[in-house]
């Protein structure tokens, strides 16, 4: 399972991610970035300045409208098209149509469309 983290922009690197920490060892070994999530680290400040870690389990959501859940949909479908026949309803094209906008019109959310983005 994952989660949202609303309002939370995409890091370009992992010096501005929230889930970074660095650490300042006094044995010579230098500072130590280190992933609070994955528990990855790097010595190269280089690399933790400039992008993030290979390890980086962080996923940029595209802009987008409300996001449903497509299997629960598609079972929906799959069931109302069985009863129809087990009813004896035609299938036709206009009781496709019916059943698809019923589909999309009533699927319940997932993840609400983020202010101002358009599905």
């Amino acid at each position: 399972m994952s989660i949202l983290i609303k309002g939370m922009m995409m890091p370009k690197n992992c010096a501005e991610c929230v889930f970074s920490e660095v650490y300042d060892y006094e044995h010579g070994d230098g500072d130590e970035f280190t992933c609070e999530l994955t528990r990855a680290f790097t010595y190269d400040y280089a690399e933790y300045k400039v992008k993030r870690l290979p390890s980086c389990p962080l996923i940029e959501l595209p802009p987008h409208g409300d996001l449903i859940d497509r299997d629960e949909r598609a079972d929906f479908v799959a069931r109302t098209i069985e009863e129809a026949s087990k009813n004896a309803i035609p299938i036709n094209e206009t009781y496709l149509w019916q059943l698809i906008n019923e589909m999309l019109v009533n699927a319940p959310t997932i993840i609400p469309a983020e202010e101002g983005e358009n599905p």
